[in-house]
């Protein structure tokens, strides 16, 4: 075997080991805090429209 593939695979595989469970998380972890925060942000429905959705859907439940 060559005397270089053992080094070369061991730091292949460490960057590829990195990057899926160090680097991938984090990205995923970026979008779902950007998502949540435009969320927060998000101006709540008025009580009258959420009892108005609810009656609706209780309505529809009960058919």
């Amino acid at each position: 075997m060559l005397t270089w593939a053992l080094p070369a695979a061991t730091a292949v595989a460490a960057g590829g080991l990195s990057y899926l469970c160090c680097v991938r998380p984090m990205l995923r972890d970026r979008h779902h805090s950007r998502t949540r925060h435009d969320a927060a942000t998000a101006k709540p429905a008025s009580l009258d429209d959420q009892l108005a959705r609810a009656r609706a859907e209780l309505s529809r439940l009960g058919r």
